[in-house]
Parts: structure tokens; sequence; C-alpha cells
């Protein structure tokens, strides 16, 4: 199996990822975009992850977008090593909704500042 990585390294979900994978022991390819430069808009990249962010997992030409997504894929297809996911239902339960919490709370809550401060012209008064 190969794994290649396309994320950014301050980017927190690619982060999570990255743990993800190295936790697991799982060799992986790392191309690393900078999304200053807008390689996340480049045609290539948006041909594999039309939503223009990262992380995206390429995992033997399957392609897997959204942090989450991500990390549950390599715990379903790599269960043998760290897992992540409880194998009771309640305790699964729990754990999704914790991520869709992170997802939903405290990343947003990182993402739009850090746009806004990155990508927006600054307000001239």
């Amino acid at each position: 199996m190969s794994f290649k990585l396309y994320n950014a390294p301050q980017s927190t979900c690619s982060q999570r990822v990255r743990f993800v994978l190295n936790a697991k022991e799982l060799a992986f390819e790392e191309v690393k975009l900078d999304l200053l430069a807008g390689d996340q808009l480049r045609p290539d990249y948006l041909a594999l992850n039309p939503n223009g962010v990262v992380p995206t997992l390429d995992h033997d030409g399957a392609i897997v977008i959204d942090s989450s997504v991500i990390i549950e894929y390599l715990d379903e297809i790599e269960p043998g090593r760290v897992n992540f996911t409880p194998s009771d239902p309640v305790r699964r339960a729990a754990m999704r909704a914790l991520m869709r919490f992170i997802d939903e709370m405290p990343a947003a809550a990182v993402r739009v500042p850090t746009f806004n401060s990155r990508f927006c012209p600054a307000s001239r008064q």
C-alpha cells in the first residue's frame, strides 16, 4: 500500500492526519502545499480535492478528503495497529461526536481568523 498525503504543515487538520499516520507507523509520501501561495487552489490539486482545502490522502489512487474522514478511513483499513475507533457502539458514537465538535467549533474558530489575517486585504480607515 502506498500513501501520499497532500497537506500543509501549519494546518491543524493536516497535523491530525499526520499524527494518525505516524502513530500507526504507516509510511507515507508527503506533498507539502504552501497555502499562502495558493497551492490548494491550483487546478491539479482541485482535481484531487474540489473543496480546495487540506489535507487530501491518496491511497493507491483512492482519494480521501477531510481530516476526520481520513482518520476513520485509516482506522478501518489498518485496524491491527494502533486503533483510535472504539469497538463499543456507544463509545464509538461519543468519539464521533467529539470529532464533529472539533471540526465545527475549535477548528472553525482558528480557521476564520487565520484565513482573514492571511488572505483578506487589510481594512482601510
